[in-house]
């Protein structure tokens, strides 16, 4: 199975011109062929704008919410995800929760949203115990049922492992029950790996089908030598 990189750059940068930047960078050391592998993660203004004219690669948002239009201050609804013609969205991920106070039952209305959809959705979970809990849903086995599963990935994003509450390296084993539970439940599903990867771990998680890099992910020459190990360029 093809690995991918999710670039998930947060709060950052301050200027538009910065994004144009970094994918003119991008660009020279990623080949083509390679470019719709990567998925990156602006902060929502400017996300319409990359995707004009970055055309090669996956452009998506951070979040969204499950309302298709109505009086919710400040959200993106996944419905303008489709039809501006972006790729895929991020939910679930630990930042929202604690910071936000999202649940995870309104997680999972943004992923039944999503799915219905048909946007591509990576879904950042911490525990075994809520995908277990997503796939014993209605909804989801519907999903599976409308082979809407490749619009699916699985994001494992341990709290401790992202930097912003603690950075810890996750040990290979856990990680490696996670994927067996997962392949068990969600066959053909890919799963990533999130939380403090840099170029002297990745070789831990490389069997996985990819990763979602956080605050590091705008630092191009940090991504270079993750690339390196994905895409053996």
């Amino acid at each position: 199975m093809d690995k991918i990189l999710v670039l998930n750059w947060k709060m950052q940068p301050e200027r538009l011109n910065s994004c144009f930047n970094f994918f003119k960078k991008l660009n020279k050391i990623v080949d083509k062929k390679y470019r719709k592998k990567i998925y990156v993660a602006p902060p929502s203004i400017y996300a319409i704008n990359l995707k004009r004219k970055f055309k090669d690669y996956n452009i998506g948002l951070q979040n969204a919410f499950y309302e298709k239009t109505g009086a919710f201050t400040g959200e993106i609804s996944l419905s303008m995800i489709k039809k501006n013609g972006l790729d895929f969205v991020i939910l679930g991920h630990s930042e929202r929760r604690v910071i936000f106070k999202e649940s995870l039952n309104l997680i999972f209305k943004k992923i039944k949203e999503s799915l219905n959809l048909k946007i591509k959705t990576i879904y950042c979970f911490e525990k075994i115990s809520e995908i277990k809990k997503l796939y014993k849903t209605d909804e989801f086995k519907n999903f599976i049922n409308q082979n809407l599963k490749n619009y699916l990935y699985l994001a494992y994003e341990p709290r401790s492992a992202i930097s912003t509450f603690g950075g810890k390296e996750i040990k290979i084993e856990k990680v490696k029950k996670v994927k067996k539970i997962v392949n068990e439940l969600f066959p053909g599903i890919k799963l990533l790996y999130g939380g403090s990867i840099n170029e002297k771990n990745i070789l831990n998680y490389i069997e996985l089908d990819g990763f979602l890099i956080g605050i590091k992910s705008f630092k191009i020459n940090f991504v270079k030598k993750i690339l390196k190990f994905i895409f053996h360029q």
